[in-house]
């Protein structure tokens, strides 16, 4: 934000807001609203920011061909390969927002949503533990430690306890059976940031999928859409909640990411700020967390661009994806709970 407002400053834009209200979504809406009044003599007029971000998202899904994509395993050892899907049609969908906490949505229409579930254990969980047990000081330093470590060398799997497959329930060796569980099973055992950190990682990602694949198979949806700051520039979740979706519904329904991920809200404000035509109606549901995340992910850039993947991947993106070529081969056994 300082960077924003240096650069409104440094081209005169600023005396454009001077003595004016703009539209601000989410939690920064009030950690910011006096640095903005201070800073750009704006006045901050504040919007529900779970209205807004359907308000964006459902025009982005509306009119941007491309913006919904799935991750699609070729097979063991493959790269997962963006595909882009068609939401013709578009609702009902049901939609995870994972913030610091993670809200579940069932939107029917354009003006109507409910909120059907939700959880406390979000992004901001898993940045609180790798603070606590890692010393993470930022989020940005907490992803780069579980993006680099390998979750199985500290997670129980199911060929730990019977030394292979549990063909009774279909369960392959290599599924995880209990996060963390290695360490109860040697106590000398030394773990690595990157381990431990990545174990957190599929962790919350795995029980946010299960929790969400339950959500939407109780209301008979069968298009899940993640969103939330949690998921920008995240690779390996995407990989994880694609994986477990995937096992749970025995391959009928996909896990659905979103091109523009972390602009909805904003982009809600500003259609809402010219009319309420776009917005949809007063939401209904229990309350509980919002899945809000204003402070989770303050440093990371904005998400990169998707397309459909033909095979010539951009090279960000590609070194990214290879990190975790290993969790590609998961699409079919790796649920992340027995």
């Amino acid at each position: 934000l300082d960077a924003a407002v240096t650069l409104l400053k440094a081209h005169s834009a600023h005396h454009e807001f001077a003595d004016s209200s703009v539209p601000v979504t989410g939690g920064g809406a009030y950690k910011y609203e006096k640095f903005l009044q201070s800073e750009l003599r704006m006045g901050v007029h504040k919007v529900d920011e779970l209205t807004c971000l359907l308000t964006g998202l459902n025009f982005a899904l509306e009119h941007v061909p491309d913006e919904c994509f799935f991750l699609e395993h070729k097979g063991p050892g493959q790269l997962p390969h963006r595909r882009a899907h068609s939401m013709a049609g578009v609702f009902p969908y049901l939609l995870v927002n994972i913030g610091s906490g993670v809200s579940i949505l069932r939107v029917d229409s354009a003006k109507e949503f409910k909120r059907v579930g939700g959880s406390c254990l979000g992004g901001g969980t898993y940045w609180g533990l790798c603070r606590l047990m890692l010393g993470a000081k930022s989020f940005k330093e907490a992803m780069s430690l579980g993006t680099q470590g390998n979750h199985h060398a500290v997670d129980m799997l199911v060929g730990d306890i019977y030394g292979g497959d549990y063909g009774r329930f279909n369960l392959k060796a290599s599924t995880v059976a209990s996060a963390f569980g290695k360490l109860v099973m040697d106590e000398e055992m030394k773990v690595s940031k990157t381990d431990a950190a990545a174990s957190l990682l599929h962790m919350v990602g795995s029980n946010i999928a299960q929790l969400a694949y339950m959500c939407a198979r109780e209301h008979g949806i069968k298009r899940i859409l993640f969103a939330g700051n949690f998921l920008r520039m995240n690779m390996t979740s995407a990989i994880y909640l694609s994986s477990s979706i995937n096992y749970w519904s025995q391959g009928n329904t996909k896990a659905l990411f979103l091109r523009h991920e972390g602009y909805f809200g904003s982009l809600g404000a500003l259609l809402m700020s010219k009319g309420p035509s776009t917005a949809p109606s007063t939401p209904t549901g229990s309350p509980g967390e919002t899945g809000e995340s204003a402070k989770i992910n303050e440093e990371e850039k904005p998400s990169e661009s998707c397309r459909e993947n033909d095979g010539d991947d951009e090279e960000g993106e590609e070194e990214e994806t290879k990190k975790y070529s290993v969790e590609g081969e998961e699409e079919e056994k790796d649920e992340g709970g027995g």
